[in-house]
């Protein structure tokens, strides 16, 4: 792969459409990205039939095979509704091996490949579930990917991460619960990193790697937690690659007071942004080249 392939395939992006257009061919061929998600007010309310059209398009227009994601806990966060079975809140579930499999039969029909879920810090109300592990095996048997969220967790009461930057130092142990990718928290822990939010942070990505090593991937970079740390979505990016992050989600709205989403111009700016960062030696291209072979693990699962 070229340097550009390389860097594309670390993101995971959105586009507004229910069947492939120009916007989502640009982003697989100018910015060589690694998957999309999917999202109730991007996409619309999917209904699985388009859904799954939508999916196939996009598989055989990209050249290499592409991660599908959603976020479909359950309750109130599930973005795929029309034609899919409504789960209940993951806090209450209480079948959730037999949940897990459903949602993993269903999202497969699709053509989802991940499931950004489940949440298995505590304290995030009803999101957090309550046997994750069931849950996971659930979804496995239905080979769906799925993701433990969020990671090293939020603690209790504090600021939602999409509006602003939590600040915690009294964390409840994470457990990875056997889910293929982990995602991080927008939350800072000045105990251990009074500077970076674990998202930026080498000193908790290292830790999560002593116990892990599969892909990580990012929140969304377009929440409010990781820009004000950040400074910038660049800075957000470009930090959270040298952290040893492997897929950098840049998704959804701008959630910095705008009503706005993030545009596919803005994502292949960023894709440039990257590729010159790294020639210009501010990115560890070895930790690129980490990142990418453990992608390629991972979609190995599934094809």
């Amino acid at each position: 792969m070229s340097l550009e392939e390389k860097i594309g395939q670390m993101l995971m992006v959105h586009f507004r459409g229910e069947k492939i257009n120009h916007d989502a061919k640009r982003l697989i061929d100018e910015a060589y990205v690694g998957g999309f998600i999917y999202y109730n007010f991007c996409n619309g309310n999917l209904p699985m039939g388009i859904a799954a059209d939508l999916s196939a398009q996009l598989q055989n227009y990209s050249q290499t095979p592409l991660l599908i994601a959603v976020d479909h806990e359950g309750g109130r966060v599930q973005h795929l509704k029309d034609g899919f079975t409504l789960l209940p809140a993951p806090s209450t579930m209480s079948q959730p091996l037999e949940m897990g499999s459903l949602c993993g039969f269903e999202l497969r029909c699709a053509g989802v490949n991940l499931n950004l879920a489940p949440v298995v810090e505590p304290y995030l109300n009803d999101r957090s579930q309550n046997n994750p592990k069931a849950f996971i095996a659930g979804m496995k048997k239905s080979g769906l990917l799925s993701c433990a969220k969020h990671y090293p967790g939020h603690g209790k009461g504090t600021v939602d991460s999409h509006f602003g930057l939590p600040v915690c130092n009294e964390l409840e142990p994470f457990s990875i619960s056997g889910a293929d990718l982990v995602m991080t928290a927008h939350v800072l822990v000045p105990d251990v990193d009074p500077d970076k939010c674990a998202t930026l942070s080498k000193i908790w990505i290292q830790r999560l790697r002593e116990k892990f090593d599969g892909c990580v991937v990012t929140d969304s970079l377009t929440m409010a937690g990781v820009l004000q740390n950040a400074g910038s979505l660049k800075k957000a990016a470009l930090e959270a690659i040298n952290a040893g992050v492997d897929i950098l989600l840049v998704g959804g709205k701008k959630l910095t007071g705008s009503i706005e989403v993030i545009t596919p111009d803005e994502i292949i700016d960023l894709h440039q942004y990257l590729v010159q960062r790294t020639l210009a030696g501010k990115i560890d291209e070895a930790l690129i080249d980490q990142a990418v072979a453990r992608i390629q693990k991972l979609k190995a699962k599934i094809w």
